[in-house]
């Protein structure tokens, strides 16, 4: 709306200076060229508007100046917000974004290790204690809701010798849960790994459509990370609006996704680049012209690298000597077979749970009119003890761990025991 009014004045100042009937023809040119400065100095204000906002993406790369400029803010805002206690969120240089610590909102508050907890855990849980870590988005985190309402802090209030570690991150899918377990559960010896995917999502790679739209440069979803794989090895970095800034990475990761090849068309002129006139027609023709573009297919499906990440987890989990459950909502069947396969291949250590199978009983007790969810359609406390109560009875249903550390639920002192001292009795 802006724009149009920028380029509405930029009419209605030239037809002024050519209707003033007692301006020579010699006169004109000096007017017309203060109204032209008057103009990009209007349109660069807006520009800084824009910056302040952060909503920039199109500006990128058109001026050394703003570029800059560009650059600053988004560092003073991740630093700024980075310090603030209500801030739970943070740029993290392995996941893309993660949780500070020792934050407090009010409602979440994280602990001295960076996760979604009330007290501090040692790295090593207590020989007789059955550890699990959940890893997912939002519906691990618990949005919207306290900690204490949360489906981990109920699971582990629901049986003797339980840890329930939770390190969901709203936004996250499986590649952020990977790396999180990697870079930071990992160190906490969990003997069980709880993921709430088991398949790559948009969650999972660059969307292009997210940096060209009108979404803040410094929202969450920007800060990602994408893997590859080379030479048969899982790499991964992390994305940042920074990245932007790279010529290169604009053109792989956005422009040819989206077949926007801007080089061969007239917008390659400088005048859409250099002068702030056209920067402002060239970001609305832009606009313009991804508005309805899609990116195909809807989910992402890269079935390799889905894989690769799959077996690296399991064999982390393996060598660790820790249990793996997939809680997932897809039917296992419909998995594509190369999952499945490597799921059978694994059974020992490896579980998978259709999460729609695990609550249906308990959806049958319920009665007609209760909610189980909030305001931002996530499960509310009474939801998440449901939730609880359904991976409690997956928990209950088998053994866990390994060698000494192998536990099973004794129904007796209703609490996990070693295997080993339970058969000693």
């Amino acid at each position: 709306m802006l724009s149009i009014l920028i380029l509405s004045l930029l009419f209605v100042l030239s037809l002024f200076t050519f209707k003033n009937r007692k301006y020579k023809l010699a006169g004109l040119f000096p007017i017309l060229l203060l109204n032209w400065l008057v103009i990009e100095l209007v349109i660069y204000g807006y520009f800084l508007y824009l910056v302040f906002q952060g909503q920039c993406f199109l500006l990128i790369g058109n001026q050394k100046i703003l570029d800059i400029l560009i650059k600053t803010r988004l560092t003073h805002a991740i630093y700024f917000a980075q310090g603030k206690k209500n801030f739970i969120y943070q740029v993290n240089s392995d996941l893309g974004y993660g949780l500070g610590k020792n934050k407090d909102t009010g409602l979440y508050r994280t602990n001295q290790m960076g996760f979604r907890a009330d007290q501090e855990y040692a790295l090593l849980p207590g020989k007789n204690t059955l550890r699990l870590a959940a890893f997912g988005d939002s519906f691990v985190f618990c949005d919207d809701e306290k900690n204490t309402d949360t489906w981990p802090h109920f699971l582990e209030q629901s049986a003797g010798h339980l840890e329930a570690l939770n390190f969901g991150v709203s936004g996250y899918g499986l590649g952020q849960s990977y790396l999180r377990y990697l870079n930071e559960g990992l160190k906490f010896n969990p003997d069980i790994i709880f993921f709430t995917y088991i398949e790559l999502t948009n969650r999972d790679r660059i969307n292009p459509l997210d940096f060209i739209g009108i979404n803040n440069l410094r929202m969450a979803n920007f800060y990602r990370a994408h893997f590859w794989i080379e030479n048969d090895v899982l790499l991964s970095e992390n994305t940042t609006p920074f990245h932007l800034f790279d010529p290169s990475f604009r053109k792989q990761y956005l422009y040819d996704p989206l077949k926007l090849h801007f080089e061969s068309s007239f917008l390659a002129n400088p005048f859409f680049s250099i002068s702030n006139l056209g920067l402002l027609i060239k970001t609305i023709l832009i606009q313009k012209i991804v508005k309805d573009k899609k990116i195909q297919p809807e989910n992402y499906t890269d079935e390799t690298l889905n894989l690769k990440i799959l077996e690296n987890l399991i064999r982390l989990a393996e060598k660790n000597q820790s249990s793996l459950i997939f809680w997932n909502e897809q039917s296992f069947s419909k998995l594509p077979q190369s999952i499945q396969n490597l799921v059978k291949q694994h059974e020992e250590n490896v579980v998978y749970v259709n999460q729609r199978d695990a609550f249906y009983d308990l959806y049958l007790n319920l009665s007609p009119d209760e909610n189980l969810r909030n305001k931002s359609q996530h499960f509310n406390a009474r939801g998440n003890q449901l939730y609880a109560q359904a991976v409690l009875d997956i928990l209950k249903s088998r053994s866990w761990g390994k060698g000494a550390r192998r536990f099973k639920f004794d129904p007796v002192t209703a609490s996990f025991v070693p295997e080993a001292s339970s058969r000693q009795k």
